[in-house]
């Protein structure tokens, strides 16, 4: 098969479509998050989502900050940031899309849109219930658990991977009932049959 059959195949089943709204939703919210929002603040929502992520670990330490915060670090760590705020903005696009793609030719749309907001909504709620009950514990244990005395000094950077990382894997590991259940719903999974 060669490469113009293979782009006609893509294109019969709506798969570049539906690539192309995926990839410019993200770079809509990706644009979003990195510049200010003008006329209601001047910072951007990365830098309020930073200073939000700071708040754990400085909650923890009255009078210490974080040490060792390079230049360039801080230039990657607020574009990476910015990435996966895009992409957990642009999530809701990405989910429905996805659905759509895999589920069986005639799909009832208020089951696609049921599917999705379940499944944003259980992303949600992990990412919220990360931030405000595991993320302070789990904090305190990583700052207090020191077993020789020995000074620990936090990059800014590393921080901000290791907390967002995190969020995002306890809002995945809730999401993934819904997404299971949302497969089953759309036809593409059975019950007697999870995989095949």
């Amino acid at each position: 098969m060669n490469l113009s059959v293979a782009w006609s195949i893509l294109r019969a089943r709506g798969i570049v479509r539906r690539a192309g709204i995926c990839l410019a939703a993200y770079l809509v919210a990706f644009v979003w998050v990195m510049l200010p929002i003008p006329f209601v603040t001047v910072r951007s929502v990365t830098q309020i989502t930073m200073e939000l992520l700071a708040e754990p670990f400085s909650a923890h330490l009255i009078g210490c900050d974080f040490c060792g915060v390079e230049g360039i670090r801080q230039f990657f760590s607020y574009f990476r940031l910015a990435a996966l705020l895009a992409a957990v903005l642009a999530h809701p696009v990405l989910i429905y899309h996805f659905l759509a793609l895999v589920s069986p030719a005639p799909v009832d749309p208020k089951r696609l849109y049921l599917t999705t907001v379940a499944m944003l909504a259980s992303f949600t709620i992990g990412m919220l219930l990360g931030y405000i009950v595991v993320l302070p514990v789990g904090i305190g244990i990583m700052i207090n658990w020191n077993p020789m005395s020995i000074e620990v000094n936090w990059r800014f950077s590393e921080y901000i991977r290791t907390v967002s990382t995190l969020l995002v894997c306890l809002g995945l590991a809730f999401e993934l009932p819904a997404f299971v259940s949302g497969l089953v719903r759309l036809g593409v999974l059975t019950r007697h049959r999870p995989a095949s």
